[in-house]
């Protein structure tokens, strides 16, 4: 099966709930109950705890990981955390997980790719979507952050509707920056083990980055992957983001119908 063919089996024509994040996502937590009877495709990345912690309370779990970050501190990080994170994520069945070649790398380097062997039917590369004959030279550029990956791919598999949760950017001084974060105790604990520190340089740049690039971006995307009607919206009301449409909790229901 090919990596698009992989993508549509979990995500054609599904609305997603992309969990990210950031510190807005408390909002969800109070409201989780009423996603229990909802066909949702639930997606996440990277430091996926706080997602399957809110979706553990409805008895649902995630269907579709993105990680194509690396860590700093590689030997200890791949082994000790990487690798029992994906094993615990790809072991309950019927999901889908996205790496990049670099991470592939990774585990290679650290004698964890057994694993990758293992569940090789559940793995796709966002390098693989990314050389799809219908993509531009363009789409390897670098991306503003890591949920622009994670969209490329849901917009690849043909999803219908996306509701980003937690989406909330950031612009004030990087040392404050992990405060902003859902559930900081483990996004800490995470950065430390990966990096061996928690303040986020990037989270500022990268944000004005992600707001400048992303109308483009999305329009590439809709192009190459041929999903032109594909809608997403951010239901954090306070974002500082202005690209995508905002609703509220409230407006939900007509959205998913």
């Amino acid at each position: 099966m090919n990596v698009i063919d992989k993508l549509k089996n979990t995500i054609k024509g599904r609305t997603v709930g992309l969990i990210a994040r950031g510190k807005s996502i408390e909002n969800l937590e109070g409201m989780i109950g009423y996603f229990r009877d909802k066909d949702i495709c639930w997606a996440s990345m990277n430091l996926i705890a706080p997602a399957e912690i809110l979706l553990n309370k409805i008895d649902k779990k995630l269907d579709f990981i993105s990680d194509c970050s690396n860590a700093t501190l590689r030997d200890t990080f791949e082994p000790e955390v990487r690798r029992p994170r994906f094993e615990n994520y790809l072991s309950k069945g019927n999901n889908l997980l996205m790496i990049s070649n670099t991470v592939i790398d990774d585990f290679k380097i650290t004698k964890q790719d057994d694993l990758l062997d293992k569940y090789k039917e559940s793995i796709v590369t966002i390098d693989e979507i990314f050389s799809e004959p219908t993509c531009p030279k363009d789409v390897w550029d670098a991306p503003p952050n890591s949920i622009t990956l994670l969209l490329a791919a849901l917009i690849a598999g043909q999803a219908k509707k996306i509701i980003i949760f937690g989406l909330d950017g950031y612009r004030g001084n990087k040392e404050f920056a992990i405060d902003t974060y859902y559930r900081a105790d483990l996004e800490k604990e995470d950065r430390i083990k990966a990096g061996g520190q928690v303040t986020i340089g990037s989270l500022g740049p990268d944000s004005a980055d992600f707001e400048r690039r992303w109308k483009g971006i999305f329009e590439m995307y809709k192009k190459a992957f041929c999903n032109p009607d594909v809608k997403i919206i951010n239901c954090s009301s306070d974002s500082i983001f202005t690209v995508f449409p905002k609703i509220n909790y409230g407006q939900l229901a007509d959205f998913i119908k």
